[in-house]
């Protein structure tokens, strides 16, 4: 049980950044900000900005307002909830003495994960790189019918590029332990 719970932190944790890269190689104005939201976010913290920016910086409520109409424009809240979703069942598949937790899993996530514990800090992220009259035109773009069919689309989607990383780590495992044994023996030898 315990090595489950290992594999699902580490996964989950690399699924997120995973699935944050894969959002930004497809959002069409917010580049490579879009790609670091989740990842940063769960991470705890983001990188200092290239402005001078950094974790602690105070931005005024009207723009912090502004970041979080963007991000739920642009269906973070949904993305969060769809990716933690199927990282648990992706998980609890790999990892079946997990499945009695899963409820355990779903509050953990949503009260420590999800949009609501996320949106000030993500929405700081955004700050740092974007003003709010640059936040306002990508609002303008998430709300014309292009950009909510690609906020809808892109949420709906997250889960399947989870899904094809966790099945692709799954089956990567056997290498990744032939991996590490044989660089543990490397190393022991070399000590000898």
């Amino acid at each position: 049980m315990k090595t489950g719970m290992i594999v699902l932190l580490f996964v989950l944790t690399g699924l997120a950044a995973a699935a944050a890269e894969t959002e930004g190689s497809r959002a069409p104005a917010a580049g490579n900000v879009a790609a670091t939201e989740t990842a940063a976010a769960v991470a705890g913290g983001a990188a200092t900005a290239a402005a001078g920016g950094d974790a602690a910086t105070e931005y005024p409520d009207y723009a912090v307002a502004a970041a979080i109409e963007f991000l739920e424009a642009k269906g973070t809240s949904d993305l969060l909830r769809n990716s933690f979703g199927t990282m648990i069942d992706a998980q609890i598949k790999a990892v079946p003495e997990l499945k009695p937790y899963r409820e355990v899993l779903e509050q953990f996530f949503t009260e420590n994960l999800g949009f609501d514990a996320l949106k000030n800090d993500l929405a700081k992220i955004y700050l740092r790189e974007f003003n709010v009259s640059e936040l306002s035109e990508l609002l303008s773009f998430y709300r014309s019918p292009t950009g909510m069919k690609f906020a809808k689309v892109e949420s709906a989607l997250a889960p399947e590029f989870s899904l094809l990383i966790m099945e692709r780590l799954q089956q990567s495992m056997p290498l990744l332990e032939k991996k590490l044994s044989e660089a543990a023996g490397q190393e022991k030898k070399a000590s000898e």
